[in-house]
């Protein structure tokens, strides 16, 4: 054999090492690769049925009613006074304050005051009967 046999030996060894090193180096970077996509589209499903789970659960919590305002009592509103009739004269005025008065509903230092405003309200026949029943 001659030096061209060898030499043309060598360089179609030196192609085929070459390719088949190319193709092991292709195989390693594919499997990397589909590893990684792999990795990737499993992190997209988990990511996916999260948002999923999440938006059902807050769908949930808001349209069925929480156990804290089921139990819980709603406030009552405020009570007011009772109504009292309207007055028709000014004596009224001193027997409904005397009515409020022995209810309760005022002290004695504000019946006094409301007092001498309706006698200084009413005429003097009626200062009378008031300061009478007094």
């Amino acid at each position: 054999m001659g030096t061209l046999t060898r030499l043309l030996l060598t360089g179609v060894g030196a192609v085929v090492v070459g390719v088949v090193l190319l193709g092991a180096i292709a195989t390693i970077v594919a499997f990397v690769l589909g590893v990684v996509a792999t990795a990737v589209t499993f992190a997209l499903i988990a990511a996916t049925i999260g948002a999923v789970v999440l938006a059902s659960v807050s769908l949930l919590a808001h349209f069925l009613p929480s156990r804290d305002t089921a139990e819980t009592p709603r406030p009552e509103t405020t009570v007011s006074a009772p109504e009292r009739p309207a007055r028709d004269t000014e004596s009224d005025d001193g027997t409904a304050l005397r009515e409020r008065y022995v209810a309760g509903e005022i002290d004695e230092l504000e019946f006094e005051r409301e007092l001498e405003r309706v006698l200084e309200e009413s005429p003097a026949s009626e200062r009378e009967t008031l300061l009478e029943s007094r």
